[in-house]
């Protein structure tokens, strides 16, 4: 039997370059990691009254990237305060809502039907409406068309939201991890596993 040593030159992460910090990030990043994001993107849109919610995204750096949802839609009174309460520094999000709370009022708060995904891709612009007046009062064009784009504003903040997020895990995030924990990586960034 003969034993080989090997030397290796490894890297503490402060120690890496920049492309090789952005490997290391990427290497570091766990699967579910826009699980939180979600999972409040969803809390988000059912104070709305969006029920059955399913999200998709794909990102970040193609052409088609983004998010959207699909859902069933029915109005849920004092959504805009418990927002405000949840999140009371997240202006955009209470813009957003106002301006939902805005298109169910001019139908006396009856819009409901569903939000489904249509196509291949993943964006605000990539969701179709099956809507109705639960009062029975025709939806115009009008309003169909500014209730499109709430869900649209809604995406597109979720998708922000994710960008941020997997911005921070691959950067600010893995520097954090790997000094915490001492990881050591090779020179392209790869985690070095002894």
């Amino acid at each position: 039997m003969q034993i080989v040593t090997e030397e290796k030159e490894v890297f503490n992460y402060s120690e890496l370059s920049d492309s090789a910090k952005a490997t290391a990030g990427e290497e570091m990043i766990f699967d579910e990691w826009y699980k939180y994001t979600k999972d409040e993107f969803h809390s988000i849109l059912e104070t709305l009254g969006f029920y059955n919610v399913e999200t998709y995204f794909t990102g970040f750096s193609s052409q088609g990237d983004g998010a959207c949802f699909t859902a069933s839609v029915s109005y849920e009174k004092g959504c805009l305060s418990t927002i405000k309460k949840e999140y009371p520094t997240w202006t955009e999000l209470h813009s957003i809502v106002s301006e939902y709370i805005k298109v169910q009022k001019k139908a006396f708060y009856g819009i409901g039907g569903t939000v489904n995904h249509s196509g291949h891709y993943y964006h605000e612009l990539s969701m179709d409406y099956y809507l109705e007046n639960k009062h029975g009062d025709w939806l115009n064009e009008d309003l169909t068309e500014q209730f499109k784009e709430v869900c649209r504003d809604l995406a597109k903040l979720y998708y922000k939201r994710l960008e941020n997020d997997y911005e921070y895990q691959v950067g600010e995030g893995a520097k954090d991890t790997a000094e915490a924990n001492e990881y050591t990586f090779t020179e392209d960034g790869k985690l070095y596993h002894i």
